[in-house]
């Protein structure tokens, strides 16, 4: 699953490790590596490409579990603090799931 927000921080995350791997000066070549796309949007560099399907692809393995909605047993048994978790447990995932993470259960 590929979002902007992995996308975005695979190419902060390129940029940074090819200016510590070869220096300063790299970056703004590291930068137009990263421009430098196919019609599909994926990269030209073979190598830049391959970087990214492993960043996807650790992203992929990476699975967050969140505690279990709380479930009802009856009308009566709708707190606000239950109705409260599940909101929160619900915008949680939402963020977790925009970062490219998965969220079980």
């Amino acid at each position: 699953m590929e979002t902007n927000k992995m996308r975005e921080q695979f190419e902060a995350a390129y940029v940074e490790e090819m200016a510590a791997y070869c220096g300063q000066d790299i970056r703004r070549r590291a930068k137009a590596n990263l421009e430098w796309r196919q019609e599909n949007g994926d990269y030209r560099d073979p190598m830049v490409r391959l970087a990214y399907w492993a960043w996807q692809a650790s992203r992929e393995a990476l699975v967050v579990e969140l505690p279990a909605r709380q479930v009802y047993e009856s009308h009566a048994d709708t707190s606000s603090f239950k109705d409260g978790f599940n909101r929160c447990h619900t915008e949680s995932r939402d963020l977790i799931e925009a970062q490219g993470l998965k969220v079980a259960p």
